[in-house]
């Protein structure tokens, strides 16, 4: 896949991606049945690296982090293998910054989507977005396990040390709450019953782009690493 990673002194994010040249995602032995959309712009933050552990069961997998999708009430079905469907793909760096870029198309949801790493921020942005069908689209920020205290303020969100920030009239939902869901959801193999269910308390942070958007946009910064403060 088309893989960006970005590396601080005391945190990293990595944004997968794929393109027609590269197979983004995979499914084998009737496993990774609902990854879909995991190289479709997924963004994950790391502090401790234990953000997402074994959040995976209760994830819901239309709002991946960094995703931007309609939510239907299914996912689609995961072929073998699943290419990207553009061209315009891929990243470069310089140093201690970096960019990269994805032109999304996929389930009938077009967007430009693209990534800038700082020294101390990532700042991400969507333009051109547009959507046909009968299911609202969004932009997720982040869906990581919940961790301690919480805050928020105008245009401004808080973390697990990191800080969100999305100014403007963006329509933000922000949730904490109890999400549930099965290891044998993922794979067709067996799994003990008594370790099957998972239940995640899950912070979820996401920008609503409504149904049926046209030229819709988002523009957010993320700061790692950082105080309430």
């Amino acid at each position: 896949s088309d893989l960006m990673l970005h590396r601080a002194s005391d945190w990293m994010v990595s944004t997968r991606m794929c393109s027609k040249r590269t197979i983004g995602a995979e499914t084998s032995n009737d496993e990774n049945l609902k990854g879909y959309f995991t190289a479709d712009g997924v963004t994950l933050f790391y502090r401790t690296g234990n953000e997402y552990e074994e959040i995976f069961p209760a994830w819901d997998w239309r709002r991946l982090p960094g995703t931007t999708c309609a939510h239907s009430d299914s996912l689609p079905a995961m072929p073998r293998r699943l290419a990207g469907t553009t061209d315009f793909v891929g990243g470069l760096s310089h140093d201690a910054i970096g960019m990269c870029a994805l032109d999304y198309d996929r389930e009938n949801v077009f967007a430009k989507k693209s990534w800038f790493y700082l020294d101390d921020t990532v700042v991400c942005l969507g333009s051109g977005i547009q959507a046909d069908g009968d299911f609202p689209v969004s932009t997720s920020v982040n869906q990581c396990l919940l961790r301690g205290e919480t805050l928020e303020g105008s245009g401004w969100f808080w973390h697990d040390s990191i800080g969100y920030l999305i100014p403007g009239k963006q329509k933000v939902a922000c949730t904490k709450d109890r999400q549930t869901g099965k290891w044998s959801d993922l794979t067709a193999a067996k799994i003990d019953p008594s370790i099957d269910r998972v239940e995640a308390d899950v912070y979820s942070i996401s920008i609503d782009h409504g149904k049926n958007p046209t030229n819709a946009s988002y523009h957010y910064t993320v700061y790692p690493g950082i105080s309430p403060e």
